[in-house]
């Protein structure tokens, strides 16, 4: 009797075990939701630009080819305006709450200058400045290179600068 119900406890065990789910779905806040998804934008840009490095372009040349393909799509009517609002916005898509907010330092109806928290960019860089092979000032260029056609397209000129704890972007109009 006692090994029938000693057999009995031990299948049940086994039953149970078997039973279990192997994988669930894991549950995250929106703000560990949002940080990976920064991360992976990231660790996206910077395998380009370590590809196109291996084809003999620079980050810059790089950043022209996918600016021309950006400003194919853009209104060249939203000119200085729309483009310098939507160059914050991108950016405040990007600086998470827990970051320093994006300082406008100065604006008038042909140029802006603003700044960006940097670590918004340099903290995914990790402590070496670089991800997969591609250093921050790398990103930057490509970033450059990107928007110098999309400016142009609209009749402006942009530049990204890192500087100390700021990344300091200025938007002109081409008068």
């Amino acid at each position: 009797m006692k090994k029938s119900i000693l057999i009995i406890i031990v299948l049940s065990f086994t039953l149970q075990l078997n039973g279990q789910e192997l994988f669930t779905v894991p549950e995250k806040t929106l703000e560990q939701k949002y940080t990976k998804m920064i991360k992976f934008n990231w660790i996206n840009i910077v395998t380009a630009i370590r590809f196109a490095k291996t084809q003999g372009l620079s980050p810059y040349e790089y950043g022209q080819f996918v600016g021309s393909l950006y400003a194919r799509g853009r209104d060249k009517d939203s000119g200085f305006i729309g483009y310098a609002q939507g160059f914050l916005r991108n950016w405040e898509y990007h600086r998470p709450d827990s970051e320093p907010a994006i300082i406008i330092e100065f604006e008038s109806d042909n140029m802006l200058v603003f700044k960006v928290p940097s670590s918004i960019m340099v903290k995914p860089f990790g402590d070496d400045g670089l991800m997969c092979g591609v250093s921050i000032d790398e990103m930057l260029d490509m970033m450059n290179g990107s928007h110098s056609q999309i400016s142009k397209k609209l009749g402006c000129t942009s530049k990204m600068v890192l500087k100390d704890e700021w990344i300091v972007i200025t938007i002109s109009e081409l008068e």
